[in-house]
């Protein structure tokens, strides 16, 4: 993985990933790669009910699917990617 360093908001981290595996810091894959994914904003302890609001209003409503994903639907959300 190759990212920036973390931007620090109120709920956690957010890093910025260049193309890699796209895994945290415990190994775990948190997007999968392919073709089309360049790079990845990840955000760190999102409140469950953002994660939702933003997926419903910029992806496909589902944040266990599409280009916004969840690592867990639990709250806080512990990982959460946007894929561009």
């Amino acid at each position: 993985m190759r990212c920036s360093e973390a931007i620090v908001s109120r709920f956690g981290a957010v890093r910025i990933i260049s193309r890699g595996d796209f895994e945290d810091e415990a190994g775990r894959t948190v997007f999968p790669v392919s073709s089309t994914v360049r790079n990845v904003i990840l955000f760190a302890n999102l409140p469950l009910k953002i994660a939702q609001d933003i997926d419903r209003n910029m992806d496909d409503g589902d944040i266990s699917s599409g280009n916004f994903r969840a690592s867990a639907k639990q709250d806080p959300v512990p990982l959460y990617a946007v894929a561009l």
